[in-house]
């Protein structure tokens, strides 16, 4: 069925190449993980940068995009900060909330998870029509903040 395929553009470490291809729409949830129509992706330097090899990217394909903004569509059974219909923002970076920099305030040097599960490096992002995260990187939007920015 066509309404289980999104656009995504998939970025191929090897050849550096993007191509936009059809995937299938992640239907199945964890209990800690939210489903969001992706509204806006903005193009970063890190991006730039890892097409052109110069930043470390999951091997193989990846969805790229890690500045994302969208609806909320559907949420796991543990999740109760958001709801479907709620715009959201995304940060791309999780942490483990346990090593010395996360206790510090400063998770974006995680050690344990930090850049190796990044979405939109090394998990799908926001090049595509829809993305799965974890709940604890989706922030409400407040209605004089669009999309957009």
């Amino acid at each position: 069925m066509a309404e289980d395929l999104m656009q995504a553009l998939v970025f191929d470490v090897d050849t550096k190449t993007n191509t936009l291809t059809q995937k299938p729409v992640p239907r199945e949830l964890a209990p800690n993980e939210v489903l969001v129509k992706v509204s806006a992706t903005g193009i970063c330097g890190t991006d730039l940068h890892g097409m052109k090899g110069e930043f470390p990217l999951k091997k193989g394909g990846v969805v790229m995009g890690h500045e994302i903004s969208g609806v909320v569509i559907s949420v796991g059974t543990k999740v109760n900060h958001v709801k479907p219909g709620d715009r959201v923002a995304i940060d791309p970076n999780r942490d483990c909330g346990i090593c010395c920099y996360c206790t510090r305030g400063k998770s974006n040097f995680c050690e344990i998870l930090g850049i190796k599960e990044n979405t939109g490096l090394f998990l799908d992002g926001g090049f595509a029509d829809y993305v799965r995260v974890e709940a604890v990187q989706v922030h409400p939007l407040p209605e004089t903040i669009d999309l957009e920015t």
